[in-house]
């Protein structure tokens, strides 16, 4: 098993994943600003079609940094020149993994704070924030897993089965939490209910996401390839 790491070029590495994907960034952010702002157009049907553009943004810009970070990174034969630097498959791992959620975050975030926000700031009630929260950690724990099939199997094929069972899983997450005591009987509401459930729910949520970090994190470090 090799925990040696070096913290150098996990930081050039995420740095290069970074500058990127950081026009993708932009991008990205400013569509889903585009789809929040449909959610609160006083027209009918309006918030639900804002509401599967944002997921639709959210879960896409995801699935294209960890399909770019990776899969594709292998496919143009990037890994020979990625072999050549003085880093072991652990720091790779660490950069593609840790490091690919924190640049995945950066797009993240702007995205959950301008929901929020809308939400916040418009005529649609306050109670739809909590649920908002726990469908936008959903979909960057989703988009972690898929991140972390990529790295761990170094299959386009796998990742992409990973991508379909992501989509499939959050629809159903949606009509399970939804539904939850303690949650539906808020959402309309026009104050935003933080509970026992919404934080029963957010635990699962990071404790997942803490989870298969550690275990792709764990399973790379005893192999000696890099995919």
């Amino acid at each position: 098993m090799n925990l040696r790491l070096n913290p150098s070029m996990i930081y050039k590495l995420t740095t290069k994943d970074f500058l990127l994907f950081r026009p993708f960034l932009v991008v990205y952010i400013l569509i889903c600003a585009l789809a929040a702002g449909v959610m609160i157009a006083p027209i009918e049907g309006a918030y639900y079609l804002g509401v599967i553009l944002v997921i639709t943004v959210s879960i896409g810009s995801g699935i294209h940094f960890a399909l770019t970070s990776v899969i594709i990174e292998k496919k143009e034969n990037q890994m020979s020149f990625i072999m050549g630097l003085p880093i072991n498959a652990t720091d790779y791992a660490v950069s593609k993994t840790v490091g690919g959620m924190v640049v995945y975050f950066l797009n993240w975030l702007p995205m959950l704070v301008i929901t929020l926000s809308l939400i916040y700031f418009s005529h649609l009630p306050n109670g739809l924030i909590p649920i908002s929260i726990l469908c936008f950690l959903q979909i960057l724990t989703g988009v972690v897993v898929v991140l972390c099939i990529g790295v761990g199997t170094g299959s386009e094929g796998f990742t992409i089965v990973m991508v379909v069972i992501f989509n499939i899983l959050f629809n159903l997450f949606l009509s399970v939490v939804g539904q939850l005591p303690g949650i539906s009987e808020f959402i309309q509401g026009n104050e935003a209910v933080f509970n026992a459930t919404f934080f029963s729910v957010f635990g699962i949520e990071i404790l997942a996401l803490i989870l298969v970090l550690s275990l792709t994190l764990f399973i790379k470090s005893r192999n000696a390839c890099f995919l």
